[in-house]
């Protein structure tokens, strides 16, 4: 029974290890809010000629993940190509490729706040949002059908707030005819600030480690 199938999603060294067949790209490019895991880990399972746009607040800190991380599963920047031999120098066997040698850059393009770019028949507009680290995301996505916005984790209440609020009044000027949100915390009625956070980290700092 053949239930395999990845539209050419997944990279070519995991394919061809496990036996499964190779298959045509379908996917143009993929897009990246920012650089939590819960976004970006996958990354590293994307095939190496698949575009990734993204914020250059999110490529370096993927590019100091990819560099000072542990464990295999890294390849954000990079593509490592995995399964790679060599004969050794003596003729007695072989040994595994790995380094540099098996290392080529994944087509990473940095946009720019606000201003528009093409995937295919597609224009997307990326705006700046507020989020627990630099460079967030949300973009609108122009169709022959109409205008979606994916708005990515976002909040209010932190130190970028109003480029929270300047995402959604370009949202409403652009007449969105579809959403898609992240609702991790759709039922909560108050959160913590940036500030409160601040605030007891001091109270606690000074507490345990009064300044003499």
């Amino acid at each position: 029974m053949d239930f395999y199938q990845n539209n050419g999603i997944y990279r070519e060294d995991y394919i061809k290890h496990a036996g499964w067949p190779k298959e045509d790209r379908a996917l143009d490019a993929v897009l990246i809010s920012h650089a939590h895991a819960d976004h970006a880990s996958f990354i590293h399972h994307l095939r190496q000629d698949i575009p990734i746009y993204l914020s250059p607040e999110s490529k370096v800190i993927l590019e100091t993940l990819e560099e000072t991380g542990s464990g295999s599963f890294k390849d954000y920047c990079n593509y490592s190509c995995s399964f790679q031999y060599k004969e050794k120098k003596k003729g007695d066997g072989y040994s595994r490729i790995q380094g540099d040698e098996i290392k080529t850059p994944r087509d990473l393009k940095a946009f720019k706040y606000g201003q528009p770019f093409k995937v295919d028949s597609l224009e997307i507009i990326p705006y700046e949002v507020d989020h627990s680290l630099p460079g967030v995301s949300s973009f609108i996505i122009r169709t022959s059908q109409g205008s979606i916005l994916y708005t990515g984790d976002y909040r209010f209440h932190g130190y970028k707030g109003d480029a929270t609020k300047w995402m959604v009044e370009a949202a409403q000027k652009e007449g969105i005819e579809a959403v898609i949100t992240e609702g991790t915390r759709v039922n909560e009625q108050k959160g913590n600030t940036e500030n409160d956070v601040f605030d007891r980290v001091c109270a606690r700092s000074f507490r345990d480690f009064p300044i003499k």
